[in-house]
């Protein structure tokens, strides 16, 4: 049978083409390839710069590994996301270094580096969403860029200004920016947005977020600390205004208390406990504050079992024996410092030795608080 010539050519056309097709079908992206993703909003003298304005790529042009890229936005996020090529950046893959390029019009490139991931272990990965730029010509790690945090929720027990009690505007930073009357007793309702600077914990990419009292007069500074993995969104719901520690989880309850390490807690305004989640070994601090003039505190303690693995720690206040310096009034404090107590429960009781006329400060919010001291 003979063959038509243009058979014949095509046939081995089809044959020599072959190893190039295997070569374009070995660099696509294969089943079970995940590209790296990485989102972003970008500032520029202040300004946030619109997903529009680079996709238009009038003022700016993105680039990775040279080639350019349009950014993208998921379910209208305020968020710019870029996709690296799956061949060069999934986990298995990831051997070099990977470049993102801002290019500015006039002001020149901003490159923006991912280090590699290949054989790296689990811990050792960095996160890539919802990190904030700053437009700045040059070289910058991805690792060191900030993440962009929005808070929501609603803050109880902040006082209210015709009350009798303690009032608190709540502040709010999460490493580097301070956002101010992020709650107050008149508008307790949180929706802000801070930039965060994650920290390395437990093998993991954590943020720590500090809600704090605003300075002011004769008041100790107040802080609660919610620690948790980085996010855009983090919605605390209700919770009360506790100065101490808590971490932040997917499920009920949202606010949990962190006991990953020392922990203090402050009782009403002016009783601290430091640490609240003490071991064996270590020593427990009280710490009284109050308002008034030259005298000074003194504190001492008893035991008192109770029995069921339970004992009462009486601190007994008095005032000090001595001559009052002049009068001038002012936020005093006390510490005292008790030696390592036995593993146990422990529940708090104050006695006030006083003369009627001259009466100590009292602190009801300690009376019966009970804490625990782990073996």
């Amino acid at each position: 049978m003979n063959l038509h010539p243009t058979f014949v050519y095509r046939s081995a056309m089809r044959t020599a083409l072959l190893p190039f097709v295997l070569v374009a079908l070995e660099l696509s992206a294969q089943p079970g390839w995940e590209e790296l993703e990485f989102s972003f909003e970008l500032m520029h003298h202040g300004t946030t710069v619109s997903g529009k304005e680079l996709r238009t790529g009038n003022d700016y042009i993105l680039e990775i590994n040279g080639e350019r890229v349009r950014p993208f936005a998921y379910n209208h996020s305020p968020f710019n996301t870029v996709r690296f090529p799956a061949q060069l950046s999934d986990i298995t893959m990831h051997r070099d270094t990977l470049w993102l390029t801002i290019r500015h019009r006039t002001e020149g490139d901003m490159a923006i580096g991912f280090p590699p991931r290949w054989a790296l272990p689990y811990h050792e990965l960095y996160g890539t969403e919802h990190k904030a730029i700053d437009f700045a010509p040059g070289r910058v790690m991805v690792t060191e860029l900030l993440t962009l945090l929005r808070v929501t929720g609603v803050m109880e027990d902040l006082g209210r200004p015709w009350q009798h009690s303690p009032t608190y505007e709540l502040a709010a930073h999460c490493g580097c920016d301070t956002v101010p009357n992020v709650a107050t007793g008149m508008k307790n309702t949180m929706d802000f947005t801070v930039r965060c600077r994650p920290r390395r914990r437990d093998g993991r990419e954590q943020t720590e977020l500090v809600l704090f009292t605003r300075s002011a007069p004769y008041q100790p500074k107040l802080e609660m600390v919610v620690r948790g993995m980085p996010g855009s969104l983090w919605p605390l719901d209700t919770v009360p205004f506790i100065p101490t520690r808590f971490v932040i989880n997917s499920g009920a309850p949202r606010l949990t208390p962190d006991d990953g390490g020392p922990r203090d807690l402050v009782l009403g305004e002016w009783f601290r406990i430091s640490p609240v989640n003490p071991k064996a070994e270590d020593a427990v601090r009280f710490t009284l504050h109050w308002l008034g003039e030259g005298e000074q505190l003194v504190v001492s303690h008893e035991l008192r079992p109770l029995g069921n693995d339970t004992t009462e720690l009486v601190l007994a206040v008095r005032h000090a024996e001595r001559e009052i310096d002049p009068p001038m009034f002012r936020l005093n404090a006390v510490q005292y410092e008790m030696p390592a107590l036995p593993p146990g429960h422990y529940r708090l009781r104050l006695d006030y030795i006083e003369d009627p006329a001259w009466p100590v400060p009292h602190y009801p919010e300690a009376e019966g608080f009970v804490f625990r001291v782990e073996k």
